[in-house]
């Protein structure tokens, strides 16, 4: 469940935490998004994309909610070139 986490973080732009406490591996399938119409811009097929998962994962007896959870962030403040030595 952890990769499954992380690669839905990946595709949804946004922190997914694994908090199921589940171990081991699973064997699902999520729907295929492309069968029907198809969509007109990238934009459309993105949010066409992202429902399909969020409609799916009920499914399969898992639910995604909104929570606010403190994450380590990296602040870059300045960026310098290098000098030649």
């Amino acid at each position: 469940m952890p990769y499954m986490a992380s690669q839905l973080a990946r595709f949804l732009s946004c922190p997914v935490v694994d908090k199921t406490g589940l171990k081991g591996d699973y064997d699902f399938q999520l729907p295929n998004p492309s069968e029907g119409e198809p969509p007109e811009n990238m934009t459309q097929a993105q949010d066409s994309m992202k429902e399909s998962i969020y409609d799916s994962i009920p499914d399969l007896g898992l639910k995604l909610k909104p929570a606010k959870l403190s994450i380590d962030v990296i602040v870059i403040q300045e960026v310098n070139k290098p000098t030649a030595q």
